[in-house]
């Protein structure tokens, strides 16, 4: 093939791209069509305090038979870059995410989700006071943990002992558990297997998660600055 061939076939394959991470986000009777992993950004009528948050995600898993919701845990640059494609459109300044070292001082830790069942239920350690430089672009965690603190953070100013996020830089800061309060949280969903009827007698069968975007080798679907 010549250049001008390529060149087209780049064309029709980006579009692709694109089409298919759109049909990715697409909803019926809000109920994610495909069963990946979703973010999306909660801002309940009044602000909350980060332990209202956990309150209030966990209020709404509860009652959710068909997804386990908590706050966010960003373990990766591939998940920072598909919170910030499923939110692109939220133009707020901060959310709280679930991170803290409410429990040791300097230890923080993931402390919702599948991480925070980590190490004995105390949550997954990514950080330590001693163990690293605080702030700083490509710093990384405990293990190797993917980190994105803003400059100069966590400072613990005024004990302050909660994660959370800027929206516009997706970088990191520390905030006061209480009563520093926040207009919102990020939501972190993991979408169960859903059972779709199918005959009149009760039969089902179960649309299964499918993740497009995890970051992960062998995923179905890469992001453009996740190929290899």
């Amino acid at each position: 093939k010549n250049a001008s061939d390529r060149s087209g076939y780049d064309y029709e394959f980006q579009n692709l791209i694109k089409e298919i991470l759109k049909i990715d986000l697409e909803e019926f009777n809000d109920i994610r069509l495909f069963r990946g992993k979703s973010y999306k950004v909660i801002e309940p009528t009044t602000s909350l305090t980060w332990t209202e948050a956990r309150q209030d995600v966990q209020q709404a898993s509860d009652s959710d038979p068909h997804n386990t919701h908590y706050l966010a845990t960003i373990t990766s640059q591939a998940e920072q870059d598909e919170i910030n494609r499923q939110t692109a459109n939220y133009t707020g300044s901060a959310l709280w995410l679930g991170g803290s070292d409410q429990d040791v001082e300097g230890e923080w830790r993931w402390v919702e989700g599948p991480e925070g069942q980590e190490d004995g239920g105390k949550g997954r350690l990514f950080w330590e006071q001693g163990t690293s430089a605080t702030g700083g672009t490509g710093e990384t965690g405990i293990n190797g943990s993917y980190l994105n603190w803003n400059g100069g953070e966590p400072n613990d100013s005024g004990g302050e002992d909660a994660l959370q996020m800027l929206k516009s830089s997706g970088l990191w800061n520390d905030l006061n558990t209480a009563p520093r309060k926040l207009p919102g949280y990020l939501r972190e969903t993991e979408q169960n297997d859903l059972a779709i009827s199918y005959h009149e007698n009760g039969d089902t069968y179960d649309l299964a998660n499918i993740s497009y975007t995890s970051g992960q080798k062998g995923d179905v679907l890469f992001l453009p600055n996740e190929l290899f």
